[in-house]
């Protein structure tokens, strides 16, 4: 999945490729380090989530995303959209509950 929240000055973007990978994380932290307009890059290993403030007036979101897409961590076809986003997780956290409410009466039922 690849994920993209832009407002100017800040983007996030997701990529899976990059949950627990401390190898890619370094790569990307080290190409945007020599990147002029980049203020700060955070890395979630644990969603994969990068999030890069960055001087607006200097840089992009497209520029940004031009570097990930020529080191290979990011395919602007896969991209899904916010509402996408949002849908995918609520319905993750949905099945969840669903499962645990259902193992609970279950549970209570029977035991």
């Amino acid at each position: 999945m690849f994920y993209i929240h832009n407002v100017p000055g800040r983007v996030r973007i997701i990529i899976d490729v990059l949950k627990r990978n401390a190898g890619a994380a370094d790569e990307i932290r080290n190409a945007f380090s020599t990147i002029r307009g980049i203020g700060t890059v955070n890395i979630n290993l644990t969603i994969g989530s990068i999030l890069i403030f960055y001087y607006a007036e200097i840089t992009n979101c497209e520029d940004i995303v031009r570097v990930l897409e020529n080191m290979g961590y990011f395919d602007r076809s896969k991209v899904i959209t916010n509402d996408e986003y949002v849908r995918e997780n609520a319905s993750k956290v949905a099945e969840s509950l669903l499962r645990t409410i259902t193992g609970n009466f279950v549970e209570r039922t029977l035991g």
